[in-house]
Formats: C-alpha cells, structure tokens, sequence
C-alpha cells in the first residue's frame, strides 16, 4: 500500500500449530492466511464503526474504504494488512496542523485484537478438526 493508513496483523509464535497443521497433510500458512483474513474482518468492522461513531464521513469515501487485503506471504511469516488506501485517513487518523487527531484504525486494532484472535484461533482449530475427521 503506498499511501494510505494501515496496521499489519501477523501470527507470531505460530510453530506448534503449523507442525499441527503440516503433520495433519495441511499447507499451515494457507491455513493460517485465511484465519488472519477472518480475523482481519472484526478490525475492519471496527474501524468503520468508530468512523461512523466520530462522524469523520462527509462523503462516506474514508468509510467505504477501509479493508483487509490479501494475506502476505514473506518465507515462513504471514501478515494481513488492514487499513485504507485514501490519503486523508492519516489526516484523520494522526491529525495536522490544522486539524486534531481523531483515530479511528488504531482504537479498532486496540480494542478489538483479543476478538480477531480468537476468530482466528478458532478458524484454526475448525481447520485442525476437519483435518483430523477427514474432511479436508
């Protein structure tokens, strides 16, 4: 993303789970790229609700943008970006000289990343059971 705000969501401390994921005939980063992308959804839900709730929509661009994108697959790693790609988010976000901060990702992030982990967690151990049942 080159212009924009965004956070970045990724699994750390994640090696158990893939040997988990990989003993069981899974490709553990797909399966942890699509529990972050679920995950992702809560932050993204967030965000947009507290742009509703500071009143930072004037023509509902800022709000109508605010996504996850695809998982980032980086050797072992994998994040998910959650942000905007409009400019005048980090106005909002950060403030200027002209105008005080009025954040909206980082408290969707803050106050919300207990959630998202346990959608993702639980998207993992669904994954984990379907594998274990066969049901790949």
């Amino acid at each position: 993303m080159a212009t924009g705000t965004a956070v970045r969501v990724e699994v750390v401390g994640e090696k158990e789970l893939r040997r988990k994921l990989d003993r069981a005939g899974d490709d553990s980063l797909k399966a942890m790229g699509a529990g972050l992308e679920l995950g992702a959804q809560v932050i993204v839900g967030a965000a947009i609700q507290n742009i509703r709730d500071k009143d930072i929509i004037d023509t509902g661009n800022l709000m109508n943008s605010v996504q996850s994108w695809r998982p980032l697959y980086e050797g072992e790693n994998v994040s998910v970006d959650i942000g905007t790609p409009v400019e005048y988010g980090t106005y909002h976000e950060f403030g200027t000289i002209h105008m005080g901060a009025r954040p909206w990702l980082r408290p969707a992030f803050d106050e919300n990343v207990d959630k998202a982990r346990a959608v993702v967690s639980a998207s993992l151990q669904r994954r984990l059971d379907s594998l274990k049942g066969g049901t790949a």
